[in-house]
């Protein structure tokens, strides 16, 4: 028999459980009501059952019984699993694994049994987890997706409900990360609006949407939303319930990296008081403050200390900012930081947790108080966390900030990373709409985990929606590093995910889908949207303006032409996931470049500024409109509030003073300058239609723009004529990667070379016009030196030249610091570009990109008399 009918006649399915573990019971009760959905019609009972004996009468009248249990925890369970050989010692004592076996009606296993003549599912997990995860591994194989409720991914009903017995024999393998999660995070004005409006509040029943999203995600770590709620009190059942219902599943919980000793950070602001003297004091300082903050860590630790966590220790200032003044010494961080992990570690040794898993966040300025500085040693050797999970982070833009050394990266507590998908913080915020792109995350985060970061992946999420397809990207490589560490595969996930979502899509169809997430994900990933202005793209060099905004116009129109091919049943979803995104995302970029082109042909008193005014209105009324939308119409208004925050034109790090353009229409005085006027003066031009106006801002910036010269020479990175490895590496390309479409980058990936002369190198064949002095301009990702303190070099030669080396990073660098210019600029361009010069005479030459620290992933190589100024350079 090839496939099992899970229902069928009228007969019945029970899922039968010790119930002696409250998270498997509620796991299997949330696999039973995914079949009740998916089956049409339901015959005969599908429910839970609970039962100690395992063979139990009650299941008489189902034709298939699913028997779930936990390796070691009831032994008359084990000893059925046994009986119908199934090998518990393949998954016992590992994480979070699970085995299914599928036991056909009549085995002689079963002759003894009540369940002679019925089909069995063993779903028997490693632990708590491995269990649940395997329940819900049968739900995914009926059609229900991780996004049912937080995607209207509602699953295709089935009037013959059969899965193929091929997947009913399977040993999952152990997660490749021990703590695999996100951070809810920046949840105002988007995610708080539409809690308040579907919960009233963050409370037990929206994070149990949160949890059930998670566990079929195989993640099991959360941080929970902070801004204003408090994780610990917000239950509404009683203060406790949503920690209570976490650990009840198995999930570990903590709290972000300001937030030790499941204390959440408005908790004090909340509890504070008038005096230093009273109760918790006044003051989040543990200089002026150390008795009342003591106080305030040890009652959060009474409170929760039988919970499931990884406790956050250490500490940093109120609401992400620094512990102490911009004045203090790096000494005196050091030493108040070491002051307050030392109470902190005895406060949970006091409350019986000195065992209990800890985790010190280095992130932002606590990074540089671990490492130290030349007159001061840090806590990078200091003996206390020898016990503590050391989390790094990426630079808040998806660039790792730094790794283990290679003599700290077998640490026994580990390491973890704390990725971005969202950031509050400069030098531009993005909480919008997904603007990292999966292949980036997985060049960042692979390099992650072969650098030894291996213990916990975090990723913040903002207000969840819509990142949906990045937080799941990451958690299956977090899950599972060994299948999708393979290169260039990032698009045929996005297939494989899209085809989740969207199972009844025809081939073509699907492919339609595919492309248009994997184009606006890169369409944001070259320049944020709340990082686009006016100004960004030049309107006189490469045509880049008008590339650009035919790129805008040709993904809206895209989005418009799939959305009319889907069924009635998918709109929804596809409106979330797809055409929202695409049409916001395309829509904005017209609306900065045409603002763009007002301003020049208004300060030239062209009269197309008063059709561009027009235009720029136009897409200012549909931005509300595609809000409108997803707020108030997606899924009949299930979504309202979801999509509130600012995008605009971000002035600021963040939303302040973000608005719309408000634009004027121009005449022109006697003298030909440019006069502000109205409609009623005359001053707009009149046009047939918005196609002819259309037509006429095209042939304005047709105008004003300029294609490079015949002496430019540009090399993809892909367009190297031959390489060169040494001690057995090897140049990896890396598609849809960058600005210019495609990456090299060298592996293995902990590789440095201090003399270019022994360097593994590219070669590109390069054919000089007319003798001179010409820039080399090369392009690389916006990433850091994995180590602290260093540089980020490779080498540039000409024939039989010596080799001119380069650093991209240049002294004092700061990765993550609004302050450190040359970061701002990388991050916000999503690259770096780095020039030295050449006398080169006509002819042909060789080209030589020359690898020296580990890290440079080059883009592209521009050779030209002239740098080019343009947000994407020269263009092929």
């Amino acid at each position: 028999m090839d496939r099992l009918r899970l229902v069928s006649g009228g007969s019945g399915l029970s899922v039968v459980v010790s119930g002696k573990d409250k998270g498997v019971k509620r796991i299997a009760q949330t696999l039973v009501d995914d079949i009740r959905t998916v089956a049409d019609p339901v015959r005969g009972s599908v429910r839970v059952i609970r039962s100690l004996t395992v063979d139990d009468p009650a299941a008489a009248n189902s034709k298939v019984i699913i028997v779930a249990g936990i390796v070691g925890e009831d032994k008359t369970y084990d000893e059925f699993a046994s009986s119908c050989g199934a090998e518990l010692g393949k998954i016992k004592g590992k994480r979070e694994c699970y085995l299914i076996r599928y036991v056909p009606a009549g085995s002689a296993a079963l002759s003894a049994t009540t369940y002679a003549q019925k089909d069995i599912i063993l779903v028997f997990g490693s632990d708590k987890l491995g269990c649940e995860y395997g329940l819900l591994y049968i739900s995914s194989l009926i059609g229900v997706s991780p996004w049912h409720y937080w995607g209207d991914v509602v699953p295709e009903k089935q009037s013959d409900l059969q899965v193929a017995v091929s997947d009913l024999n399977i040993i999952s393998k152990e997660p490749s990360v021990e703590y695999r999660g996100f951070f809810l995070n920046d949840e105002w004005p988007s995610l708080g609006s539409w809690v308040s409006n579907t919960f009233g509040r963050f409370d037990e029943n929206f994070y149990a949407t949160v949890f059930d999203l998670l566990l079929r995600m195989r993640g099991n770590f959360m941080w929970p939303a902070m801004w204003a709620e408090v994780f610990g009190e917000d239950g509404t059942a009683y203060p406790e319930a949503i920690a209570d219902l976490a650990t009840d599943l198995g999930i570990t919980m903590g709290t972000s990296h300001h937030e030790p000793l499941f204390r959440a950070g408005e908790e004090f602001t909340y509890h504070m008081t008038d005096s230093n003297d009273t109760g918790y004091g006044k003051d989040w300082s543990y200089y002026t403050n150390e008795r009342g903050i003591y106080k305030f860590w040890e009652d959060g630790v009474k409170r929760d200390k039988d919970h499931k966590a990884l406790i956050t220790i250490g500490m940093r200032g109120e609401r992400d900012s620094l512990l102490l003044g911009a004045d203090a010494t790096m000494k005196d961080n050091v030493d108040l930081l070491k002051k307050a992990i030392t109470d902190q570690k005895k406060i949970l040794a006091d409350n019986g947790l000195a065992d209990a898993p800890q985790v010190l966040a280095l992130y932002k300025e606590v990074e540089d108080y671990y490492y130290g500085d030349k007159d001061t040693e840090g806590l990078n050797n200091w003996d206390v966390l020898d016990d503590t999970l050391l989390l790094l982070s990426d630079d808040n833009f998806g660039n790792l900030r730094s790794v283990p050394s290679p003599e700290t990266k077998d640490r026994p507590a580990g390491w973890g990373i704390y990725y971005h998908l969202d950031y509050h913080g400069d030098p531009i915020s993005y909480e919008w709409v997904n603007s990292t792109p999966i292949a980036k995350m997985w060049e960042q985060l692979t390099t992650a985990y072969e650098y030894g970061i291996r213990r916990l992946w975090i990723v913040n999420v903002g207000d969840l929606r819509p990142v949906e397809m990045p937080l799941q990207y990451f958690l299956d490589l977090a899950f599972d590093i060994e299948k999708y560490s393979e290169p260039n595969i990032t698009y045929d996930y996005m297939r494989n995910w899209a085809k989740t979502q969207f199972p009844k899509l025809s081939v073509e169809d699907l492919e339609r889908v595919t492309e248009l997430l994997h184009e606006y994900t890169r369409f944001n990933g070259d320049r944020r949207p709340e990082a686009t202005h006016p100004d960004t793209f030049s309107f006189t060099e490469e045509r880049e303006a008008l590339c650009e905004l035919e790129r805008a116009e040709g993904l809206f129109a895209k989005a418009d032409e799939v959305a009319s091919l889907m069924p009635a049943e998918y709109r929804d979803r596809f409106y979330g996931f797809v055409e929202f995104p695409c049409k916001a995302s395309a829509n904005l970029r017209r609306m900065m470049l045409l603002t763009g082109a007002y301003d020049i042909a208004a300060s030239k008193a062209v009269g197309v500024a008063n059709a561009i005014k027009d235009a720029v209105d136009q897409t200012i009324a549909l931005d509300k409109e595609l809000v409108r939308c997803y707020n108030e119409e997606m899924s009949n208004g299930k979504w309202r509030g979801m999509m509130s925050s600012k995008h605009v034109d971000f002035k600021h790090w963040n939303d302040e003073d973000s608005v719309y353009p408000d634009l004027s229409y121009v005449g022109t005085s006697a003298d030909g300058s440019a006069i502000v006027t109205s409609i009623g003066d005359g001053a707009v031009s009149s046009y047939a239609d918005d196609a002819e106006r259309d037509a006429a801002i095209v042939d304005f910036l047709e105008s004003i723009s300029s294609e490079h010269a015949d002496d430019v020479i540009i090399f993809k990175a892909d367009e190297f004529t031959s390489s060169t490895e040494v001690d057995g590496s090897s140049w990896q390309l890396i598609d849809d990667y960058g600005k210019s479409g495609v990456s090299v980058k060298l592996y293995p990936l902990c590789k440095d070379y201090a003399d270019p002369a022994l360097a593994p190198c590219l070669k590109f064949d390069l054919d000089i016009k007319t003798e001179g002095e010409y820039k080399v301009t090369v392009y690389t990702a916006p990433s850091n030196n994995p180590f602290k303190g260093k540089g980020l070099r490779f080498a540039v030669a000409v024939d039989d030249g010596d080799a001119v080396v380069l650093d991209t990073l240049p002294e004092g660098y700061m990765a993550g610091y609004g302050t450190d210019k040359d970061w701002c600029k990388a991050v916000l361009e999503n690259g770096r570009r780095t020039t030295c010069s050449f006398n080169l005479k006509a002819g042909h030459h060789e080209l030589r990109f020359i690898h020296m620290d580990a890290g440079i992933v080059l883009q592209k190589i521009e050779v030209a008399t002239t740098e080019s100024k343009a947000f994407y350079g020269y263009r092929k």
